[in-house]
């Protein structure tokens, strides 16, 4: 009977040593496994937020680069078509169904129709465009934090910020030449020179507005695979929780235990 007792007695102290054990290596794990949980949901809300503001900067350089465009003279059926298939998707605050339907409508009409449209809309030189600067202020703050990404988003971000101070630059530079028009003392080739720079800034912006429109497209589909295999990895996440209830739960039975 003593044995016996004995026996229970080592076995008893046996599951509260385990016990102890557990709870001491579960609360190790614990809060590398709630910072893991933690950042990744973090980075996710990040990603979330810079999609939103890539989509509205996307639509207000495409809005650009159709000014620009038009000034060019380059309203064809290969740009109209790049234009429409972006407002076509924006749903943000600045969408206009009118505008979608007007450029459908110039879809429809034939090459020559086009391209006489685009003669017109080249308007007068010495008019300006109200050209605004484009600004990402949530990109331009986690564009030094970009570590946590995988390398193709961070190249395509990286690449989207560069262009965006390029095309900000020449705007800049466009602002400049179109004040110099207003001057008196302009002489007739000298106004020609500057008419020529202010051509060349509004290709400038138009090209680099379309690239970067280009390369938010690109970063919508990396962010498209990314939340795909989240969705793979949902079963992880969920075990990843389980282990944390598992912590409480030991805990718990500890202080009963101990």
């Amino acid at each position: 009977m003593t044995s016996n007792q004995n026996i229970a007695d080592t076995g008893d102290n046996w599951d509260k040593v385990l016990f102890l054990f557990l709870g001491w290596l579960l609360g190790m794990l614990s809060p590398m496994i709630v910072d893991a949980i933690r950042r990744r949901r973090e980075l996710k809300e990040v990603k979330n937020a810079l999609i939103r503001e890539l989509q509205e900067l996307q639509f207000r350089l495409a809005s650009t680069a159709y000014l620009t465009t038009a000034r060019l003279g380059e309203h064809n059926r290969s740009f109209l078509n790049w234009f429409k298939r972006i407002i076509d998707r924006y749903q943000g605050p600045h969408r206009s169904d009118d505008l979608v339907e007007n450029i459908g409508n110039q879809l429809t009409w034939s090459d020559a129709q086009l391209a006489a449209a685009g003669e017109y809309q080249k308007g007068n030189p010495n008019k300006g465009l109200g050209l605004k600067m484009h600004l990402a202020p949530l990109l331009e703050t986690k564009v030094g934090q970009l570590g946590s990404f995988s390398l193709e988003f961070q190249n395509l971000l990286l690449d989207i910020h560069d262009r965006l101070r390029i095309v900000n630059e020449e705007i800049e530079q466009y602002r400049f030449y179109f004040k110099q028009t207003f001057a008196e003392s302009l002489s007739a080739v000298n106004r020609k020179l500057i008419l020529e720079n202010i051509h060349g800034s509004y290709k400038a912006v138009s090209d680099q507005a379309q690239i970067i429109c280009n390369l938010i497209d690109k970063v919508v589909e990396a962010i498209s695979k990314i939340r795909s295999q989240d969705n793979t990895q949902a079963t992880e996440m969920h075990e990843a929780h389980e282990i944390l209830d598992l912590v409480f739960v030991s805990r718990h039975q500890l202080a009963k235990v101990v």
